[in-house]
């Protein structure tokens, strides 16, 4: 079978979706971890076989678990707005919410324990701030939701959140950013990632290709 994606939702996630969606009670999604899965096969009768296989392994997994299965384009859609809607659902979550939104990234075998102890950093540094990834290459996103009326002492645990978030993946095996780049907030955390012989390696790449230091002068790679 084609797996052709693969999404992790937490139970903010999934909350903070049927609040922005303003689903009646039969129609809100359960708010608990959730997996969603897409397949594709050149034939009905494989994509069924292989729907009873991914359904058994949930099960096997949590034998309590809901799975839901559909083939209508229209309920799909449905299903992935979910996953597509996820970072305004989260901003919703507050009065004119912002967000400081997380990028990890981690090796498979980690991904699960790794989803795990951020959900639980998220929930000790009491923010709001859900959690989802993409779980098909372990990336790992938290939206970590503030607006103009907390307090610097909110703030502060916003930042702090982050940094451990990130001590985390890098604690698996895994990076400080999986698909947004460094930029300039994670400067910190790839000093932490790489030690400096590596760091300088990938300086003296960007001094051949940039001797007069005019592409994005100024960050860590100079």
């Amino acid at each position: 079978g084609v797996l052709r994606r693969c999404e992790f939702l937490d139970p903010t996630t999934i909350r903070a979706f049927n609040h922005y969606q303003n689903y009646s009670d039969e129609s809100k999604l359960p708010e608990r971890a959730t997996l969603f899965i897409e397949l594709g096969d050149a034939t009905q009768e494989l994509l069924f076989a292989h729907i009873e296989i991914v359904r058994d392994l949930c099960l096997e997994i949590d034998n309590h678990a809901h799975f839901n299965a559909s083939m209508d384009p229209q309920r799909s859609q449905e299903l992935w707005a979910a996953r597509h809607r996820t970072y305004y659902a989260s901003l919703a979550l507050k009065p004119n919410g912002k967000a400081v939104v997380t990028d990890t990234c981690v090796p498979l075998s980690q991904f699960a324990q790794v989803v795990q102890e951020t959900v639980n950093t998220v929930h000790e540094f009491n923010i709001i701030g859900p959690v989802f990834g993409h779980a098909g290459d372990g990336n790992i996103h938290a939206i970590l939701v503030h607006s103009d009326e907390d307090d610097e002492e909110y703030m502060k645990r916003i930042h702090e959140c982050n940094a451990r978030i990130v001590d985390i993946a890098l604690a698996h095996g895994g990076t400080c950013t999986g698909e947004h780049g460094v930029g300039v907030g994670k400067i910190p955390y790839l000093k932490k990632q790489y030690p400096p012989p590596t760091i300088e390696a990938m300086a003296t790449v960007k001094r051949a290709f940039d001797p007069l230091n005019i592409m994005n002068p100024g960050k860590i790679i100079l």
